[in-house]
Formats: C-alpha cells, structure tokens, sequence
C-alpha cells in the first residue's frame, strides 16, 4: 500500500488542462525533462536514465512529466518534474480525489533495504553531472496519499535523493541520500513530515512530530494537487567539488504494497551551483527551433541570486548571422540583482532559402574546459510530407505487419498517430484480423501535420481439413471430403499413400479410393490460395484383411419408437436382428431383462431417458440403435372422504402429488367451489341431496382421477308452540317446521292421544286426566334432527252436581254428597 522510490511516468500527447489548475504535460522524453526543465546553472548532464512505466515502451501510464501553472495552486512551486509511483495524469485533481493505481512494477532495493519493508511501483530518474562550483542544490516538494492517516505507521512513505561521487572533505559519497530535513540528519519522509500527529492507522513508529511547520494539509480539500498532504519546497544540497562527475539518483516506490499513490515535485531548472552558465532551450521543447514557427532561449544562470547586477559576456559564432532572426542577436545578458537568471530569445525568420541546419554558437570563459558553450539549432521550415510506405498482402501467418512512417521536411521532433488504434510512435507493429485501412498522421514542432494511408491485406490461410471413413476391409471404400475453407480453384496437394482412385483424385473432390492389403495409411492434404498455404493435415486409415474378425457381418438393431408414456415403468420394443443387450442414459434405470428386446423398465423418477440396443458379431461389427422414452409421472389423487353434512357447506380434502387438479359436482346445478383447482377447498350447494365430487388430476396429459360422495340436508328447525293453560282436556297444537318430518310426543298425569297425526304440527292432543303435560315435537330431515317443547296445564271444566238423603227426622243432619268432577281442592 506504500511508497518509496519514485517511478517517472510519461503519455506522449496527453495533457490534462483545466483552467486555474495543475497542467501536465506527458509528452517529453526524461532526457528533455532533465535537460530542458531540471538542469540550471553551473550544471551540466549526461547518461539520463529513466526505470519506471512509460506509455512510449508499451505500459498503460507514466510515471513522469513536466508539470507547470502550480502557482494556481496550493503547491508552493509552478513548474519542474513530478514523478510519482502510479499514473502521473491524476496528479491534476484534488485533495478530495483518491489517487491508487497499483502498476504491478518492482520496487527499488535501495529503497527496500531503507524501508525495512518490500516495495513495489518503483520509479527511479538518474544521470550523471558535473558542477561548475563547489556546492550543488534544488528545490523539491514530498506529497503521498498516506498523509495523515499512516503517520506513525509501519507504511512510511519515502524517497530519496542518492548522491554518489568525490566528497570534498575526504572519501566518497557512495548513494548518500541528500533528501533531509533542513539543518537535521533525519530523512523527509511521512513519519517525520507530518501535520505533528499521530494518524489513525498509526503504530506509534514515529521519527519526528516536531516539523509540522514543513507540512501541508490538503485531505479532503478542493485544492490541487491530488495527494492529502505534502511538504513546504525543501532544498537538497550536497558540496561538491567542481569540474568531477557525480551520480544523481532521484527515487520513490510504494512500501507493503502497490496501493496508496506519493511523488515528488522538483522545481523547474533548479538543479545548479554558483557558476555562470549559458543554457540553451527551445519552445518545441527540444532541437532545433523552426523557421517562422518555434524559438530558442539563451539563458544565463548563476547559482545564487548577486546583490548587483552581473553582466555574462560572450562570443558569438556559427554560420547562422542576425538576418536570420526577427531581432539582433544579443552580444551580452545581465543577470539583475536578487535574480538567478537573465534570458533573451531568438526567433528564427521564414527566409524561403533552403539551407540545412543551422546554428549560433555562444562561448564565455569558464567552464571545466576553458570555455563554457552552447548552441541554438535553426531548421528550414519546409512542407512537411509523410510516406507510410507500399501497401503490405500477407497472409495470415506472417503478421504482423510493421509500419513505418516517414515525414520529409518540416520542423522536427516529430508526432506520429496511426488510426485503429495501431499506436503512437514511428513504427508500429499490427495484426488485423482482415484487411485493414491504416492512416498516419505526423504533426512537426510547428503544428504542421501531414498524412498518408497505407494498406495492410490479409489474406485468410486456407485449411486442409478433411474426413474420411476409417477403418475398412481391404477392397472397401473410403470416401474422402474435403471441409476446409478454400474455394473449389485452390490448389489441393493430396498423398493418398499408394491408394487405388476409384474416383476424384485431384482438387478439392469428393474422392473415393481404396486399397487392397491390409495396413495403415496415412492420406495428407495442403491446400494453396492466394499464394497463402495451409497447414498439413494427415488423417490415417486402418484397412484390415478379408475375413478377420473386424470384416464381418454388421447387425441392424432396431429399438423401437420414441414415446411418451404415463406412468414410470413401460416394455421395451427393440426388434432385434440378433442377441443384444440393453442400456439406458441415465444408468438410473432398472431394466429388468437387459437381454430381452421387450424387457421391462423402471425409472426412479420423471424424464426423458434414452435407451440403447446394442447387437455385436465381434469386436468390430457391433451396432446400436438408441430410442427415446419420455416418462411422466401418473398423479396419485385421492378425493377424500365425503360424507353426511346438515349445512349446504362441506370442505373437500383431495390431495395429489404432481400435476394439475380440477373439481367437478354431480350434479352441478347450484354447486360452487371457492378454488377449483385447490387440492382442499369449500364447496357450496344451494339444494338438498346426495353430490358426488371428482378430483381430476392432470400432469403433462397423464391423468386421473377419485370421487367422493356427500349428503347435504337442511338442518331443521323445531317449533312446538308457545306455552299454555286451558280448562280443557284437548288442546290444538301449534308446531311448526322448516324441513323434514316430525313426531309428537309427550308425558304428564294422564295418557295422550293426538288427532290428525302425529307427525302433523297442526295435531289435537287430548289428555285422559286434567294436569301439566310437557309435549315434544321431533323433527328429523334425513338425520338433521331438532327438537322443540311445549307445557300445557290442562284443567277440566267443574260441575256442582251432589246429592242429599233426604229421609230424615227432625233435628238430624243429613249427607250432602258431591259428585262431580271437580278435585277436593276446588272450590
């Protein structure tokens, strides 16, 4: 997840511009970025290298540009380098942006060996140079993405600047990092760059807190650049001695993985000493400037800034005079007080006369040689063509094709952009799947572009298959098809090993042939097209002798028809030529005779299965046939049971285990079913009777059924009357019912009898003696039964019939006697 040597990155072209932000600018080479915007003053350079990802070398990123317009920003620098261990590019967004691409590239050893942990997308930008003074110095910002969360963690991005050369107070410097902390020992990295606390995934694996002063916070801002935080420019310093060689080498990786993005910024022409120097650079960022369209710049740079001004003289020479630039050429340049630099530019006329290259040389004493030079290059501003070379037919195994562009005239250094995506560069290398339209387009440092279209045919090689029928008995026939894809006009080179051509034998065919010994052949096939050849193709043919166990008598088994049955189980219907035996796929299948062509089978489920009859003379005569039987599975369905119900309501309880089912009624005038189609559900019936239902199950055609039988009757309701009491020994009834029959019946002192019926609700009951009576009426409709009660006090009218003896003496009593029917309790 984290840094430490940094990869430089470059995208030829590309430039992310916004307005008020970082530019940055992926299309200069690492030599131009050394040599036209790191190197200042009292330096000079060679043997630039560059060990990271670069688009021009086929990675998907770079990992170095230029960058410019910093001051925009909150950066604290404008222009220089910026290198960083993912993809360069996001470098112009804000702090609220997440910068991680893991490149998958090494780390840097001196790095890991620093770190104390292993790193990954190391970037390292090295060259060797000589000072002019006696101490050599630049100016440079550290930012990373771990700012602040992994302050004080064990992933403590890193960089370092190793030096390497003569120490002028004795030894060397052998990889001495001069990337330190103003006045300390201690190395700029994140565990002692810091806003002065201690992160969230810090570990306590602090160097320093004590130069937040150092430090800017940028986590979450909208302020470019993209890391979280980075550091005030700093200064790298080394003394020197002057006029030897040193080795710079400027590095940075991801330390514990490829994640979480750092870089470094180092300022535009700031690497210098205190010598004068004249430094010579062009517009088009590289040799030479164009006539009419591109400059030079002369400028001359001292180390540190003078208290007065200082004036360079130097000479003047080379074939190029004043008429060849729109002013004078300066004979001298004055560096101001408090400045590092004083330039002038040349700007080269369109003269029309075609000249060659040429050049004004500016020399001033000093140097390591006697003389400090450079040269402004001048180049005729010609038309600018381009040839992309002759239209290339290959055929499809001799891609790819390589395609060079080559530009005439115009100003170089030169940009090159092939369509379909064939590249970026000068020569490009395509494989097109068919033939292809290819145009380049060459743009000079100028603006002027040209284009030119080339061609790349492809031609398919053509195939050289073919089948054949192996084996065979010597005598028999081999028909041989061509199936390739060439057309009918090709060329068809065919070896048929000797064989006897019945017919064809030449061209595409078909062919016949055969031979009469028994061995193996090989037949081949090349095919030519379009002057395209295919590759080989050989197929062998095994013939066998006459007679041998293979030339036999090949049975012709028949396995009967596909079918579609109900149920699991069916008989096979092979008609059988000779013995055989049966298989099924899936082998789940029971065969109960796997001899018998009508043997019985079993599946243990539902499917479609295939089974085979297979009839052999010998080894080499056996023959199958194969019939398809689809099984589906009968429903098992029960109706449930019915039964005697007093309601017009009764619940349905069918079941069965696969498949559709439906209900029907018999009768089905006045039925309804609250679900058809459910296994269990209600079921109405606005009349009495006996109803038979049908559970009807359908899974894919196989189908059956079951009945149940229920009664619906009116439930009854009784009515006997309302209580009374009559001087009466008879008394008429008032029942009442609403459906079936019902029967009077009664107890009290006396016995009953009822005129008009029993069963009638309307019946007279008389009583033998006067009394309270409770009498029942039962109604019953086929089993639905219900009862009502009624009281009835029964009193019988009184008469006042007595008797008197009437033969008596005076003065005696005489017997009343009273013989009506009046109880002793009257009155």
């Amino acid at each position: 997840m984290f840094k430490y040597c940094l990869f430089v990155s470059f995208l030829i072209g590309l430039w992310f511009q916004t307005t008020a932000q970082i530019q940055i600018n992926e299309s200069f080479t690492p030599q131009q970025l050394v040599q036209n915007y790191f190197i200042g003053g009292g330096v000079t350079v060679s043997n630039v290298q560059f060990h990271g990802a670069l688009t021009s070398t086929g990675a998907t990123c770079n990992q170095i540009a230029y960058f410019s317009n910093g001051n925009s920003t909150s950066l604290g620098m404008d222009a220089g380098i910026v290198i960083t261990t993912g993809c360069v590019g996001n470098v112009a967004q804000n702090g609220s942006v997440f910068m991680s691409t893991d490149l998958t590239l090494a780390g840097v050893p001196e790095l890991t060996a620093l770190a104390g942990a292993d790193t990954y997308d190391g970037a390292v930008l090295e060259f060797d140079f000589v000072p002019l003074d006696n101490q050599v110095s630049f100016t440079y910002i550290f930012g990373s993405e771990e700012y602040p969360e992994y302050v004080c963690s064990q992933y403590n991005d890193v960089f370092s600047f190793f030096i390497t050369g003569p120490n002028p107070g004795g030894g060397n410097y052998n990889n001495q990092n001069i990337a330190l902390i103003p006045s300390t020992t201690l190395p700029v990295s994140i565990n002692s760059v810091n806003n002065g606390t201690e992160g969230t995934y810090g570990t306590g694996n602090c160097t320093s807190l004590s130069y937040s002063n150092l430090y800017h916070n940028n986590d979450g801002s909208s302020n470019q650049p993209v890391f979280d935080g980075f550091t005030t420019p700093l200064n790298a310093v080394a003394d020197v001695v002057p006029c030897q060689t040193y080795h710079l080498k400027i590095c940075i990786a991801d330390a514990g993985d490829g994640n979480y993005d750092s870089g470094v910024f180092l300022k535009r022409n700031s690497l210098s000493t205190d010598a004068i120097d004249l430094v010579v650079s062009y517009s088009s960022g590289s040799a030479p400037a164009g006539e009419g369209c591109s400059t030079a710049t002369v400028t001359a740079t001292i180390g540190n800034a003078p208290t007065n001004p200082v004036t360079v003289n130097y000479t003047i020479g080379g074939n190029a005079s004043n008429a060849d630039f729109t002013q004078p050429i300066p004979t001298s340049i004055t560096i101001p007080a408090g400045q590092t630099s004083a330039s002038f530019t040349l700007n080269p006329i369109i003269d029309g006369l075609t000249e060659g290259v040429e050049y004004v040389v500016f020399s001033m004493p000093g140097g390591c040689g006697g003389f400090a030079t450079d040269t402004v290059y001048i180049a005729d501003n010609s038309v600018l063509s381009v040839n992309a070379g002759q239209d290339q037919t290959l055929c499809t195994t001799a891609l790819p094709a390589t395609l060079t562009a080559t530009p005439t005239g115009g100003v170089p250094p030169y940009s090159y952009v092939w369509s379909n995506g064939a590249g970026n560069s000068q020569t490009v290398s395509v494989s097109p799947s068919s033939t292809t339209h290819y145009v380049v387009t060459v743009t000079d440092a100028c603006g002027q572009s040209a284009t030119d279209v080339v061609d790349v045919i492809v031609i398919p090689n053509p195939t050289s298959d073919f089948t054949l029928n192996t084996p065979i008995c010597a005598g028999d026939v081999v028909n041989v098809q061509y199936t390739g894809n060439a057309s009918a006009s090709a060329t068809y080179n065919w070896n048929f090993n000797g064989a006897t051509i019945i017919s064809g034998g030449t061209g595409q065919g078909p062919h016949q042939i055969t031979w009469n010994t028994a061995s193996t052949y090989t037949v081949s096939l090349t095919v030519t097209e379009g002057g395209c050849s295919s590759s080989p193709t050989q197929h062998d043919v095994l013939v066998y002798d006459q007679g041998s166990s293979y030339c036999c008598t090949m049975p012709n088994p028949y396995a009967g028809p596909d079918k579609t049955i109900c149920g699991l189980s069916t008989t096979l219907e092979a008609v059988n030529s000779m013995a055989g035996v049966w298989t099924s796929v899936p082998s789940t299948a029971t065969i109960q005779q796997p001899t018998n062509p009508h043997s019985v089978v079993s599946v243990p489920s539902e499917g479609t299965y295939l089974f085979i009859w297979t009839e052999s003379t010998s080894a080499f005569c056996t023959n199958r046939d194969t019939v398809s039987i689809t099984f589906i599975q009968m429903p098992i369905v029960s109706a449930g049971s019915g039964g005697n119900v007093c309601s017009h309501s009764f619940t349905l309880n069918g079941s069965t285990n696969v498949g559709v089912g439906t209900w029907s009624a018999n009768p089905s005038v006045g039925v309804s079913f609250a679900d058809i189609h459910n296994p269990v559900t209600n079921v109405s019936v606005q009349n009495d009777g006996i109803y038979t239902f049908t559970w009807t199950v359908d899974n894919n055609g196989c189908i059956n059924s079951s009945q149940n039988q229920v009664s619906f009757y009116e439930q009854p309701v009784a009515f006997a009357g309302n209580d009374d009491a009559v001087c009466s020994l008879s008394y008429n009834l008032q029942g009442s019912l609403t459906a079936g029959v019902g029967t009077w019946s009664g107890t009290g002192p006396g016995t009953l009898s009822f005129s008009g019926g029993v069963n009638n609700p309307l019946a007279t009951v008389t009583v033998s003696n006067t009394g309270q009576y409770t009498l029942i009426w039962n109604v019953d409709n086929h089993g639905c039964t219900d009862a009502d009660t009624v009281v009835l006090l029964l009193t019988q009218t009184p008469t006042s019939i007595f008797t008197v003896d009437t033969i008596n003496c005076s003065g005696q009593s005489t017997m009343v006697t009273y013989t009506g029917q009046a109880s002793s309790n009257s009155v």
